[in-house]
């Protein structure tokens, strides 16, 4: 399967609260999304959605706020 990433950067776990510890944000196109497997305890949202739930605290962690901002820069 063909992929494009859009977007990929490391940065700081938590703005450095965790010592040399670094996470890869990536925003990546996929030909055929209906074919990744997806652990079951996982579900798909839409952007709207996620827009709505970052309003409220705690309901996106900080690692899917860190990736929505990473939505500005495309």
């Amino acid at each position: 399967d063909e992929k494009k990433t859009h977007f990929s950067t490391l940065l700081s776990e938590e703005g450095g609260r965790f010592y040399h510890y670094q996470n890869r944000y990536m925003i990546v196109e996929i030909d055929n999304p209906d074919k990744l497997k997806v652990p079951s305890n996982y579900i798909w949202m839409s952007l709207g959605h996620l827009m709505k739930f970052i309003k409220h605290t705690n309901y996106i962690n900080v690692e899917a706020r860190t990736l929505i901002a990473c939505l500005s820069f495309l």
